[in-house]
């Protein structure tokens, strides 16, 4: 059996991160964690060392949100959001309904997906059902997916009809179970009939839920003008029936008590994107108010608004932005949001989000430019440098034990 020894970080959870500077850990021929821990004691079994790195071994990372399409542009933002999606983001995603593009731009994806260390995601396609199908084709890990919704207030080229939306809807709920994602882009371009429609489909079929809300001021004020019946953003999707345990909805950073107070009820959970947040100038998500209803969430990238499929980059932004408004974001949550809190979020934490044993063997080894001698010191390390020095951070990678990157 296969010993990896280096420097490794394990979270726990916000607060803590066990740190072993000369650690082991020994997977066993089904794939999963058997030992792990100083390596003089792993030494001790049976393993032999596959694997010696003087580099950090880290839980593979899981993004809790990310647009498929958008890889090809990423980081290529203009402006705010309505108009970045009218001019750079809906062309793109046009693209797709021919099969190839749609194929190819979803196997290269997951390549660069997976080469950032990233096993676990929640994404979006685009419109089209062979996209969605092409998603899951070229999957590396484990991946959660849904093709979204448009049937209003959407560009002709990038529509569809509330009947052809619904019947999609359920095709891909019936084929892929608790692996779909029922995915209203965001409230603007869906009708209500539909929003209704396909969230019944979400609980007949148990599949997962996800759409942006409160990402920005414009967007809530038009939201505010489409749905005049309804008190706020956060209540439209209420009364459309789409939130619940199983939704993750990304952004929510201007929204008010009243609001929080239902996705606290409905168990609703976030998508926190800082590097997109910043990138689109959207504003700060009150992670502090969000502690303190106790409503879970983890960190995605946003890519293409993100500018780096990169949750080293992702990790870095979120303890940089939360600083300058002093509110603390530690390296350890850092760590957590980006790897264990996102395989909670997804109902993967029995099984993969850290190096516990019995999980899973998805593990990631990242550069350091110093020996770590602790695990603070260790996670400050491996997110310090630009965006393309952290994209470069990524050594090697493996799911269940085998090599992918």
């Amino acid at each position: 059996m296969p010993i990896f020894r280096g420097p490794i970080l394990n979270p726990q959870s916000e607060n803590q991160c066990n740190f072993y500077k000369d650690g082991g850990v020994l997977v066993g021929d089904d794939g999963k964690i058997e030992a792990v821990g100083d390596f003089d004691s792993i030494e001790e079994t049976r393993g032999e060392v596959t694997e010696i790195t003087d580099g950090v071994i880290v839980p593979a990372f899981v993004d809790v949100h990310v647009h498929m399409p958008q890889n090809h542009v990423r980081g290529q933002f203009a402006g705010q959001l309505l108009p970045w999606l009218q001019n750079c983001i809906w062309p793109e995603e046009a693209g797709f309904r021919d099969p190839r593009v749609a194929d190819e731009k979803a196997k290269k994806f997951y390549q660069d997906l997976a080469g950032q260390g990233t096993l676990l995601s929640l994404v979006y396609a685009t419109i089209h059902e062979h996209a969605l199908h092409s998603t899951f084709a070229h999957k590396i890990g484990d991946t959660i997916a849904g093709n979204v919704l448009m049937d209003e207030n959407s560009p002709d080229y990038l529509s569809q009809s509330t009947e052809e939306a619904i019947a999609i809807t359920e095709r891909c709920a019936r084929e892929y179970g608790e692996h779909f994602a029922v995915t209203p882009r965001f409230a603007p371009t869906c009708t209500m009939e539909l929003m209704m429609a396909v969230g019944e489909i979400a609980r007949q079929y148990r599949t997962w839920i996800q759409s942006h809300l409160s990402e920005n001021l414009d967007e809530v004020k038009w939201v505010s003008e489409l749905f005049p019946d309804c008190d706020s953003y956060t209540d439209v999707y209420q009364k459309a029936g789409l939130l619940s345990p199983r939704t993750i909805m990304a952004h929510c950073i201007h929204l008010s008590d009243e609001e929080l107070d239902i996705l606290k009820e409905t168990g609703t959970k976030i998508a926190h994107c800082p590097t997109s947040n910043i990138a689109l100038g959207s504003g700060r998500m009150p992670v502090e108010k969000i502690r303190k209803w106790g409503i879970p969430f983890a960190l995605g990238s946003d890519v293409g608004a993100g500018p780096s499929l990169s949750l080293l980059h992702v990790m870095q932004k979120y303890m940089e932005q939360h600083a300058e408004a002093n509110v603390e974001a530690t390296p350890q949550d850092a760590l957590y949001r980006a790897t264990l809190a996102g395989a909670e979020l997804l109902d993967r934490g029995d099984k993969m989000g850290n190096l516990d044993i019995g999980k899973e063997a998805n593990l990631v080894i990242v550069k350091t430019d110093e020996q770590p001698k602790d695990a603070e010191g260790a996670i400050r390390d491996i997110v310090s440098g630009s965006m393309e020095e952290l994209e470069g951070k990524v050594e090697k990678v493996y799911f269940q034990g085998k090599e992918v990157v």
